[in-house]
């Protein structure tokens, strides 16, 4: 939340389609940051989003990898990673929970679900 009023989120999704459609759900209420590829997480310190919503899937580096990075940084202590996948499988959200994942959605995601979930982090905050 970097000094503002609204919570941080960044997206994280090679998509641009899913990552548009998240974010006009979710930017009336926050501050919203798209990433259309893996980045590195040096880049995503200059943010330090309160919330990141992270594919698994995507070229150069993939979301396991990336939200090993996250978690191993002190930085990223009090931000929470929801995954955003189009995997269903049991052993996926396995591997992200242990990880360090928060929450697990599949695509497509569900709004009012993911709306909830922003909104007890968001009262947390202030």
């Amino acid at each position: 939340m970097k000094g503002g009023n609204l919570m941080e989120i960044a997206i994280i999704d090679d998509n641009r389609l899913n990552a548009i459609l998240l974010e006009c759900s979710l930017k009336n209420k926050y501050s919203v940051t798209n990433y259309y590829e893996a980045v590195d997480v040096k880049e995503l310190i200059s943010l330090i989003p309160d919330v990141i919503l992270l594919d698994l899937v995507m070229p150069n580096k993939s979301g396991y990898d990336l939200l090993r990075e996250i978690k191993n940084r002190r930085e990223f202590d009090n931000t929470k990673v929801f995954v955003v996948s189009a995997f269903k499988e049991v052993l996926a959200k396995i591997k992200a929970f242990e990880l360090g994942a928060n929450e697990y959605f599949e695509k497509p995601v569900n709004i009012p679900r993911l709306k909830k979930m922003l909104e007890k982090i968001n009262k947390n905050i202030h």
